[in-house]
């Protein structure tokens, strides 16, 4: 598979994702937090690989490209990438304390959530998300599923980036990052949902009452 990110196209990134048959990827090894290797088509390494090649695909590729390339993306692969999402294949293989780490936000971190955030602002979603067919129906579960996965490691994330800001920044970046991402596609999720009949279905309200309180602390302590 090429690594010129301008000659990407969808069936490349559907290829990183499983929904094709595997081919050879002719790229340097994926990196990941912390020096770590995973063998490749684990999960984490899947990850770690889509990233190199949507941070190539962002920095060498014009935005109206990326678009096309991501449209069609959507038009094929979608509904399976949702799916992906909310029925995650397992990742429990970890050989240290160190990747133990790493599996423990494998499920408000991995690559189905990654494609998603680079579609976000893509009409596909949200006619998606609003759609009555059948093959969409899985999409009425994905802000709740991906607002519990937040809630259930809101704190983590919290103690892990005190812990690490100003002594590992590696470390502090990946909870960073990992934490932006999920919360930043929740955001979409929930304002493509905001003409709905009943905003407080969108989330319940023991879900949001166990993200606030670490949201509010962040809005402070990261304002500017």
């Amino acid at each position: 598979m090429t690594t010129n990110a301008s000659l990407l196209t969808a069936d490349h990134f559907a290829v990183i994702l499983g929904f094709e048959p595997e081919n050879p990827v002719s790229a340097p090894p994926a990196l990941f937090p912390f020096g770590l290797q995973f063998p490749e088509g684990h999960e984490i390494e899947r990850h770690g690989r889509l990233k190199m090649f949507v941070s190539s695909f962002a920095n060498d590729v014009p935005e109206p490209q990326q678009d096309r390339v991501y449209s069609q993306f959507c038009a094929r692969y979608l509904p399976a990438t949702v799916n992906k999402f909310l029925d995650l294949p397992p990742a429990t293989d970890s050989l240290g304390p160190d990747e133990a780490d790493l599996l423990q936000e494998y499920e408000a971190s991995n690559a189905y959530l990654e494609i998603l955030i680079q579609v976000q602002h893509l009409p596909y979603l949200y006619k998606y998300l609003r759609s009555n067919k059948e093959v969409a129906e899985p999409g009425k579960r994905l802000t709740p599923v991906l607002a519990e996965r937040i809630a259930a490691r809101v704190d983590r994330w919290d103690a892990m980036l005190q812990r690490w800001e100003h002594r590992d920044m590696d470390r502090a970046g990946f909870y960073n990052s990992a934490a932006g991402c999920a919360i930043q596609l929740l955001n979409t999720l929930c304002s493509y949902q905001i003409r709905a009949d009943d905003r407080t279905s969108i989330i319940e309200s023991a879900t949001q009452q166990r993200m606030l309180p670490v949201l509010t602390r962040w809005a402070v302590r990261y304002n500017g």
